[in-house]
């Protein structure tokens, strides 16, 4: 783990604490794949397509049913991918989370600000 990667893990935390109409058990499983990323030394690990499969899921649910924009979704997913080691995140952050009309994936352009300082 390096502070790059833990850095991005404590933005990942703070988007999702700034999702209020996220419900608990998304909001964990969206955590424990950031965990999980973080924690991960290959793409081999066991568990993360597990982890990849969950939080996809979710980025996609949240999305379609509108309670996070695409833009919201691609820039959480964005702080999730950067949790893992540079091998494992050039594989996942090429991973699409189909959701219709959009894709939960897309980059419309950030929601969620990061402060200067990067600190959440």
């Amino acid at each position: 783990m390096t502070a790059a990667r833990y850095h991005s893990y404590l933005i990942a935390r703070g988007y999702l604490e700034q999702l209020s109409e996220v419900s608990k058990p998304e909001q964990e499983v969206l955590a424990d794949a950031a965990e999980g990323f973080l924690l991960a030394r290959s793409p081999e690990e066991d568990g993360l397509e597990n982890s990849i499969d969950s939080a996809c899921w979710a980025l996609t649910h949240l999305t379609v049913s509108g309670l996070v924009t695409e833009a919201e979704a691609a820039c959480l997913w964005e702080a999730i991918c950067n949790c893992a080691p540079a091998g494992v995140a050039a594989g996942i952050r090429d991973f699409e989370c189909d959701a219709s009309p959009g894709r939960a994936g897309s980059r419309s352009g950030p929601v969620m600000r990061i402060p200067d300082d990067g600190v959440i």
